[in-house]
């Protein structure tokens, strides 16, 4: 096998190899589909990747339309409309800077949060019964035309780093 995959390098014409040009069996998933958020997110089986969902997000109560793709979670796409969402801890379910409020019909739809996601909601500010976690929340076909509510203050207990 390994001999395989090393003639798929060495006959690239150019010097820089492009992973499309790989079959796709040796394609990171990231190029076929989002990656996986944490802990609470859905499995391959319920999730139909690729598909636009049109919905807003809500700042200071302004409405802010946004576009993601079935599968992909909600700090995905804050990260890919002007870092409307921190993220301090890169999706890793370890601080609370992706809190959202979910519009209510969306929040009774998804899977519940596990404890590890609630005892770091616990140390938001301002949530609310339809807290969730952005970085744990994969968008749905039900997202469609709904309303996230990003909270003006995050709270981030993370370590600083000197850089």
């Amino acid at each position: 096998m390994l001999g395989r995959f090393n003639k798929i390098f060495t006959q690239s014409s150019s010097s820089i190899l492009s992973f499309k040009s790989l079959p796709i069996a040796f394609q990171p998933s990231f190029l076929t589909k989002p990656p996986k958020a944490g802990f609470s997110s859905l499995s391959d089986d319920e999730l139909d990747y690729g598909e636009l969902i049109n919905f807003y997000f809500v700042i200071k109560n302004q409405e802010i339309p946004v576009q993601g793709r079935v599968g992909e979670n909600l700090l995905q796409i804050a990260k890919r409309n002007q870092e409307l969402l921190e993220g301090a801890c890169d999706a890793s379910a370890q601080c609370s800077t992706c809190h959202i409020i979910l519009d209510e019909s969306v929040y009774n739809l998804l899977p519940n949060p596990n404890e590890s996601e609630e005892d770091l909601l616990d140390i938001a500010y301002n949530i609310t019964k339809t807290s969730r976690l952005g970085c744990q929340v994969r968008i749905t076909r039900d997202f469609e035309g709904s309303k996230v509510e990003l909270p003006e203050v995050q709270h981030n207990f993370l370590p600083a780093t000197n850089l």
